[in-house]
């Protein structure tokens, strides 16, 4: 998915009444109006997210809106994401207001947190803390001015802070997606982010997000997750498929050179998208020709990532699955330049790939195989237009007569329709439509109008501070 702006401007809900050190914190967030509660758990801070009833897939569980956002330009000159939304906290003329609000986000005092992770958290932000507790009006001490960056680094989302959000916990194969404000095209036009189920799920079960994004390896994810929560990843549920999507290909051992050599591929994959994000968001690209160039010349180097994974990889890994979804969204970038029947017969074999990796850890209701089914079918339309014979010659059994090759593109296309509805129902046919017509409270809010409203993108955790 393109990748959109990640920043907007200040946004803060205030609280009216009783000073909130008069007032006693809910020791949760409250949920009225929605399908879920907030209560105890063994992880993430000691609680998570439930649904009470059972929901379909689809279903608009909770909806909320950021409770701050920090532009890209408010991000001072060799300060993080993170550092720069402590410091607007801090700094806010409202200081008081916003510190009760997000008083409930973990960690709620520093005491919370064992000692070796407060001694790593030291480590590392001890500095940045005396500068910010210096920053701060009214003034903090650096050691309030640490909780403050903490529950910046630990919950924030690449959008902003949120509080009810921050309360799923995370799962490497989750049961729900969030969806950025306004995201699902042909759903509700509220500005507030959306967490929505991916299957259907039963009275009980504990709602899931994943922090890390997709296509990570299992050793990727673990690194990801100690570098923001600052202990380990610890998965409480497995799929069958785990050892699958984890394998590396027949012959090639597990030993510390293989695994350097995947975490290589890794770290160029996650440069790669870096790139391509920096590029949308300030608009790098700017005549057709260019774009043609630029999007051919990133199909060939991924194609070149992806034969040196081929080599070492299982054909259905999960890193694997990330490479044929990014070949597969640059071949569609090079097709939109120019009709290519190499390009597409590769967008064919790519989404094809995708579609297998994907089998094996996402239910066939996820809203991520809309796009592998469009691809494909995109891929199978151009090649009956430009070349059908290369078609049929190439998957002569999916594709091998012009009846089969169409009747399968109108199936993915279908296919891909079918769940586009599951998710964009009108939303006063959702379960949790209530939630559209509620504030999302956690104690009295009323809020300050904005310059800007929250950026439409597609939400992960924000990874900046470690870049």
């Amino acid at each position: 998915k393109p990748f959109a702006s990640t920043r907007a401007h200040l946004i803060i809900h205030r609280v009216d009444a009783a000073p909130p050190m008069k007032r006693k914190m809910p020791q949760y967030p409250y949920m009225d109006g929605y399908p879920v509660e907030c209560r105890q758990a063994a992880v993430g801070g000691g609680r998570g997210v439930f649904v009470k009833t059972d929901v379909p897939a689809g279903t608009v569980l909770f909806a909320e809106e950021a409770l701050v956002y920090v532009s890209d330009e408010d991000v001072r000159l060799a300060e993080t994401w993170h550092l720069a939304v402590a410091r607007r906290i801090l700094q806010c003329e409202h200081q008081t207001d916003l510190l009760a609000q997000i008083q409930g986000l973990h960690p709620q005092q520093l005491c919370d947190l064992p000692s070796s992770v407060l001694a790593a958290a030291w480590e590392v932000h001890a500095t940045a803390s005396k500068r910010l507790a210096n920053l701060a009006s009214p003034p903090v001490s650096a050691e309030e001015a640490l909780a403050v960056l903490l529950k910046v680094q630990m919950n924030a989302f690449n959008c902003g802070l949120f509080v009810k959000l921050s309360m799923l916990n995370h799962a490497c194969f989750p049961n729900c997606r969030v969806f950025g404000a306004g995201e699902r095209a042909g759903g509700s036009t509220s500005l507030r982010t959306e967490v929505v189920a991916t299957r259907a799920l039963f009275a009980g079960d504990e709602l899931t997000i994943s922090f890390c994004g997709p296509g990570h390896s299992a050793a990727r994810r673990a690194l990801l997750f100690r570098r923001q929560h600052l202990i380990p990843l610890v998965s409480s549920f497995a799929l069958p498929a785990a050892a699958t999507l984890e394998a590396f290909a027949p012959g090639v051992d597990d030993s510390v050179l293989s695994k350097d050599a995947l975490a290589q591929i890794e770290d160029e994959l996650d440069c790669a998208e870096s790139k391509d994000r920096l590029e949308f968001a300030t608009g790098g690209v700017s005549t057709s020709h260019a774009a043609a160039a630029a999007a051919t010349t990133t199909l060939k180097d991924l194609q070149a990532k992806g034969a040196r994974a081929a080599s070492l990889l299982h054909p259905r890994h999960v890193v694997l699955g990330r490479i044929h979804l990014l070949v597969a969204r640059a071949a569609r970038n090079v097709l939109a330049t120019a009709l290519d029947a190499d390009v597409a017969e590769q967008l064919v074999r790519a989404s094809i790939a995708l579609r297998s990796c994907q089998a094996l850890y996402l239910s066939e209701t996820h809203w991520d195989l809309i796009e592998p089914n469009e691809s494909l079918a995109t891929g199978i339309d151009m090649l009956l237009s430009c070349d059908r014979k290369r078609l049929f010659a190439a998957f002569p059994i999916e594709y091998g007569c012009f009846s089969a090759a169409s009747l399968a593109g109108a199936a993915m296309r279908k296919e891909a329709a079918d769940i586009r509805k599951l998710y964009c129902r009108p939303v006063e046919e959702e379960l949790g439509s209530v939630a559209w017509h509620q504030s999302p409270v956690v104690l009295e809010q009323l809020p300050v109008a904005s310059s800007a409203a929250a950026p439409q993108q597609e939400l992960s955790e924000d990874w900046s501070i470690f870049a």
